[in-house]
């Protein structure tokens, strides 16, 4: 896998996946007994609009782009996790069978840039 792949994963299953999942938690409560805080922002999401349901779901995208944003930048080790000058660094590692890649090397493009480049249409 390489970076460039690993981040269209992200892209699926930490963005997109997670924006369907967030509004359609909204509109359908789980359980029989859903969460009072959920039945309410269902309560007022059906109150809205057509068109604020979609400025519903682009905040949620923008919320989901900056929080995967942000921990790819901490791997990339742009933004940091301790407060002392000796600071540690993240190396992410792929494996497959006997090969292995690293996916945030010291001198490649770092993960959160690929993050927003436009989405190849073929990934």
């Amino acid at each position: 896998m390489t970076p460039e792949e690993f981040v269209n994963v992200l892209r699926l299953v930490a963005l997109d996946q997670v924006i369907e999942s967030t509004i359609s938690t909204i509109e359908r409560p789980p359980g029989r007994g859903p969460r009072q805080e959920l039945v309410e922002l269902r309560d007022w999401y059906k109150g809205l609009a057509e068109h604020d349901h979609s400025h519903v779901r682009q905040v949620a995208a923008l919320a989901a782009h900056a929080a995967l944003h942000r921990v790819l930048s901490v791997l990339d080790g742009v933004v940091a996790v301790e407060d002392t000058p000796d600071k540690g660094a993240f190396q992410l590692i792929f494996r497959k069978g006997p090969e292995e890649r690293v996916l945030n090397p010291p001198d490649g493009e770092f993960l959160h840039d690929l993050l927003n480049l436009v989405r190849d249409p073929g990934a």
